[in-house]
C-alpha cells in the first residue's frame, strides 16, 4: 500500500489527475475498474458519515434522556419534600391545637394531670378523666346523645371538687363543656394526654 500522507493537497490532486488521465488512456476496462473503485470509496465514505451521524444522534438521544431523567428526579424530590413539609406542618398544627386545649382545661381545673378521650361508636362522647384508662372519670359529654342522654348532656362525677373558689358551678361546668366540645369538633376519636401535650414545643430549624 502506497503512503500518500507525505503529499501536499496540490500534489495529491495532481496525482489524481494523472491517474485519471492514464486510466482513460488504458481503455474501457480500466476505466470501468477505476469507476468501481471510486464508487466503492464513495460508498465507504457515505457509510462512515452515516455511522458518525447515527452515533451523534444516539449520543444526543442519550443526553436528552439523561437530562429528562434528572429533571424528573428533581421534580419528584421537590414534590416529596413538599409532601413531607405539609405532613410535618399538619402534625405540628394538631399538636399545637391539642396543647392549646390542654392549657384551657388545665387553667380551668387547676391541674395538669388530665386525660381526654373522644369516643365515637354509635354515639359520640368526650370523656374527661384523671386516668388514661377511663379511671377516675370527672365527667362525660354526650355530643350526639343516645337513648339515655340528650345531645350536649354533660353529667359530671367529680367536677365540683375542681371548682375555683367563688365561681358559679353551672358557669364552670359550661366552660369545661365548651372545651370538650372543641375536642369533639377537632377529632373523630382518640386519647389525649394533657401532660404530654403541655410539654410539646415545635422543632426549630
Amino acid at each position: 500500500m502506497l503512503d500518500f500522507t507525505i503529499l501536499t493537497d496540490e500534489q495529491l490532486l495532481q496525482l489524481l489527475e494523472g491517474c485519471m488521465r492514464e486510466t482513460l488512456n488504458r481503455g474501457t476496462e480500466m476505466t470501468a475498474a477505476a469507476r468501481e473503485i471510486m464508487l466503492s470509496e464513495k460508498e465507504k465514505a457515505e457509510i462512515a458519515a452515516q455511522a458518525t451521524q447515527r452515533a451523534k444522534e444516539r449520543l444526543m438521544r442519550e443526553e436528552a434522556e439523561r437530562i429528562a431523567r434528572e429533571a424528573e428526579q428533581r421534580e419528584w424530590e421537590k414534590a416529596r419534600a413538599a409532601e413531607e413539609a405539609a405532613q410535618q406542618e399538619k402534625v405540628k398544627n394538631a399538636w399545637l391545637k391539642e396543647k392549646a386545649l390542654g392549657e384551657e382545661l388545665s387553667a380551668l381545673l387547676g391541674i395538669d394531670d388530665l386525660y381526654v378521650t373522644v369516643w365515637d361508636n354509635k354515639d359520640k362522647r368526650v370523656y374527661l378523666q384523671r386516668d388514661r384508662f377511663f379511671g377516675d372519670e370527672i365527667g362525660c359529654l354526650y355530643v350526639t346523645g343516645n337513648s339515655k342522654n340528650p345531645p350536649g348532656d354533660f353529667p359530671t362525677k367529680s367536677l365540683k371538687k375542681y371548682l375555683p373558689e367563688g365561681k358559679d358551678f353551672e358557669e364552670f361546668q359550661s366552660e369545661v363543656k365548651a372545651v370538650l366540645m372543641k375536642y369533639s369538633h377537632g377529632w373523630r376519636h382518640g386519647k389525649f394526654e394533657i401532660p404530654k401535650a403541655l410539654k410539646y414545643e415545635p422543632a426549630t430549624v
